[in-house]
């Protein structure tokens, strides 16, 4: 969908002339999320630049959708390329609604439909459209701000969209969600993405492909999970961090790493049971369900060696579960901040899938390839 052919840029300045993209050449695939990572200065946020003109190439081709965009308007490519910067800039005289529609006006949509596109792009981020549409700027949060600024660059339907840093300026708990609401929507609309960011887990949490520069040169363009398996060089190794690997487990998630088979037991079964099941499967505790599967507690290996009587007697609440939808990140933290060697993953009903342990988290990642 993007196609950068040894695109460069050279500045000249009173000092002499200054290479900020050296001959980059990558391609992002359609509906797929590219973030250029690299130090200050290393030529990112100028490469993106280039692909809606603000800053012009001075050599190589950029495509999208397989045409070359130096044969196109340079206002008719950015008004058909969406734009989000981390200052948001939305217009302080204009509504919520007008401010979404800036661009559907430019281009000649129907209003109706504008602002019918406007109230279902509000709905898709959390915003109620009867709240949020009549209001201003100035009357909303920064992180309400933001969702605008993402939506508007969405409003008409762009194949392509650029974002820069569009979340740093936003506190760690709303840019959380707000990442969130966005892969959610971007993996509604299947826009393509190059997204600018100087956060590295942010990168590894949003992007499908990340291109790491340095000194305007591409130095590797691959998956996260390729990324942090096999860092291109010592630059790139160094700049990912010695703890890579912990970094790995924001990409695998509950569902691929846990046991699927964890051995259950009933609210009737004798505490005997318990005993036995512990043994055989060496965990530190057991898990209890109800007829349907739901988990309704467990059973401890303390318990279990010092107790009489039936499971129901002695069973205890589990203190913290994982949702088998979500990463390895999470439920790790979990487990050591809950002391629970053994978690249980439930579905969206509650219903129990499997068990993680420490043993399967390090084997998942074996498997991938991602732990010495």
């Amino acid at each position: 969908m993007i196609r950068l052919e040894k695109l460069t840029k050279v500045f000249d300045t009173p000092q002499g002339s200054v290479t900020a993209t050296d001959q980059v050449s990558l391609e992002v695939p359609k509906g797929e999320i590219c973030v250029l990572l690299g130090p200050s200065g290393c030529g990112k946020t100028t490469t993106m630049k280039m692909v809606n003109r603000l800053v012009q190439p001075t050599g190589g081709k950029i495509f999208i959708d397989g045409q070359d965009t130096s044969a196109i308007d340079a206002i008719t490519l950015r008004r058909s390329i969406g734009y989000v910067i981390q200052q948001i800039g939305l217009f302080p005289n204009k509504t919520i609604i007008d401010n979404i529609c800036t661009v559907p006006d430019l281009l000649g949509w129907d209003r109706k439909k504008s602002r019918k596109r406007a109230s279902e792009l509000l709905d898709m981020v959390a915003l109620d459209p009867a709240v949020f549409l009549n209001r201003y700027p100035r009357e909303l949060s920064g992180g309400q701000q933001q969702r605008i600024g993402v939506i508007r660059a969405l409003a008409a339907d762009p194949p392509v969209m650029l974002m820069d840093e569009p979340f740093g300026a936003i506190d760690p708990i709303n840019r959380e969600v707000i990442q969130d609401e966005f892969l959610r929507l971007q993996r509604h609309l299947k826009t393509t993405v190059m997204f600018v960011s100087h956060d590295l887990d942010e990168a590894i949490k949003m992007a499908d492909r990340i291109a790491i520069f340095r000194d305007g040169k591409l130095e590797q363009f691959a998956t996260p999970t390729e990324l942090l398996a096999q860092p291109a060089n010592a630059f790139v190794e160094e700049f990912l961090g010695s703890d890579r690997a912990l970094k790995r487990l924001r990409l695998v998630r509950v569902t691929d790493a846990m046991d699927n088979a964890p051995v259950v037991i009933k609210r009737d079964d004798p505490i005997e049971a318990a005993r036995q099941a512990l043994l055989q499967n060496g965990h530190s505790a057991v898990f209890v369900v109800g007829p349907n599967g739901r988990l309704r507690g467990m059973i401890t290996k303390e318990i279990a060696e010092q107790s009489q009587g039936t499971v129901s007697d002695h069973a205890v609440p589990v203190p913290v579960v994982a949702s088998t939808a979500e990463d390895l990140r999470m439920a790790v933290a979990s487990m050591f901040a809950h002391d629970q060697p053994t978690l249980p993953c439930v579905d969206e009903s509650g219903v129990l899938r499997g068990a993680l342990t420490y043993a399967s988290v390090t084997t998942a990642l074996k498997k991938t390839g991602e732990m010495d």
